[in-house]
């Protein structure tokens, strides 16, 4: 019966600041909070209230920026309330992400707990804001985040040995309104909450501009990018033990020691290296390149539309055309997979494969250098010295003179739908300015 009088009295209290607010009171009488909050859906309850003022003000009125502000400072003082761990917890129970107009996160082991809204604040005022609530001994402390405030979703709890990572996976918008998606590694010390630099090249958080999926309790994160009209993804593995915790790329191993002249295209076709090699024949629309199987490529760029088109023939077909936007140039055979290198200019290409049975573009990348293999493509992704943990192990010969660059080389499997990139564990030196897939 107690307990039903204190249920009762909890939502008349809550009644009466709603009426407060309906009435022609002092703005900061109308929003501000109670001393205390007895239970989650109470402060939730309050938040939703606040929120709602918020997004009602009309940007015309004059005085829309005081309100704004009184309004989101409101907001600040209702998520402050949240000074117990019972009530933290509580509120991660009540909490429903359909039934609100803003975002709460709480940590598995619901030590971390992060608000994120919109201010519609403009200027020197963040459009988002972030509160988050890290539990100390038996209290609960706000703090702020590190880097641009963001629409944080969800939280993931690592563990490793007697220490704990927390990855906080959020969205946000630049400036020019496109959407980004970060991943931020946090730990809680004496000093609070503070970066965790585990993610590669000792980096403690990651941008992107899709959205990570993290897989196996943490243990493995997929970094997506748009390959044309597919996405790739980009394994990043957790290692850790009882000291220490990082993420690394996910490997694999290639049979030799690559070098910068493997990457160097030599061919009198121009020809990516470990390619099936054509002959060459004049016809009277242009030269064609004929294969083994009967397979015969023909590619004629026109200057003043700055579009090429391409024509396959096979002896089972009457031909398939492909058109192309830009100076486009055949540069590879493997199978059924054709690759095509298009200039981009300032001495950069993108790698461009067709699959022949399914007469499409299977996937599209930037990319300077590039080897075929039976199964996979080897390129190359420029790194900055300071990323490398010991340059001077990384020998260069002297002819490459000033324009020395460093290369990692990455492996990606050109026969799956999706690909997947995985570090070849190999870094070569070469010449920056040697980067040419092909010379069309």
């Amino acid at each position: 019966m107690m307990d039903s009088k204190i249920h009762c009295f909890a939502l008349l209290g809550l009644f009466a600041i709603l009426l407060t607010a309906c009435g022609n009171h002092n703005r900061s009488k109308k929003t501000q909070a109670p001393p205390h909050f007895n239970h989650g859906w109470e402060l939730i309850a309050h938040l939703d209230y606040n929120i709602s003022l918020l997004n009602n003000i009309d940007t015309n009125d004059t005085d829309f920026k005081e309100k704004a502000v009184l309004i989101n400072e409101q907001i600040r003082k209702t998520i402050e309330r949240i000074q117990s761990k019972k009530l933290l917890k509580e509120v991660g129970k009540s909490y429903n992400t359909l039934g609100h107009d803003f975002t709460f996160t709480l940590s598995r082991d619901k030590k971390i707990g992060v608000f994120s809204w919109e201010s519609r604040m403009q200027g020197a005022f963040h459009g988002i804001r972030n509160i988050a609530l890290y539990t100390n001994k038996d209290k609960v402390v706000p703090t702020s985040l590190y880097g641009d405030s963001m629409i944080f979703q969800q939280i993931h709890t690592l563990k490793t040995g007697t220490k704990k990572i927390y990855l906080l996976q959020g969205k946000g918008a630049a400036h020019d309104t496109n959407e980004f998606f970060r991943m931020d590694a946090y730990t809680i010390n004496e000093n609070g909450m503070e970066l965790a630099k585990i993610f590669p090249n000792r980096q403690s958080s990651m941008v992107s501009p899709l959205d990570f999926h993290v897989e196996m309790d943490g243990s493995l994160i997929l970094k997506p990018e748009t390959w044309g009209s597919t996405l790739a993804y980009r394994p990043l593995e957790l290692h850790a033990d009882h000291q220490n915790a990082n993420y690394i790329e996910a490997t694999t191993t290639v049979d030799r020691q690559l070098s910068p002249m493997e990457f160097k295209v030599e061919s009198s076709n121009s020809f990516l290296q470990g390619s099936e090699m054509p002959k060459k024949m004049e016809r009277p629309s242009g030269e064609s390149l004929f294969f083994m199987e009967g397979l015969e490529v023909q590619t004629v760029y026109d200057e003043e539309s700055n579009q090429s088109i391409t024509h396959l023939i096979t002896p089972s077909t009457s031909g398939t055309k492909i058109s192309w936007d830009g100076k486009v140039s055949l540069v590879g055979k493997k199978d059924h997979f054709l690759f095509f290198s298009e200039d981009m200019g300032s001495n950069a290409g993108r790698l461009h494969l067709y699959n022949i049975d399914q007469k499409s573009i299977q996937w599209s990348r930037p990319m300077t250098k590039a080897l075929i293999l039976d199964d996979s493509i080897l390129f190359t992704e420029e790194i900055e010295s300071y990323l490398l943990s010991n340059p001077n192990e990384v020998s260069c010969s002297s002819s490459v003179g000033v324009s020395r660059a460093y290369y990692k080389v990455y492996s990606v499997s050109y026969r799956e739908k999706h690909p997947i990139v995985e570090f070849t564990n190999q870094i070569f030196c070469g010449n920056s300015s040697n980067n040419q897939l092909a010379k069309l």
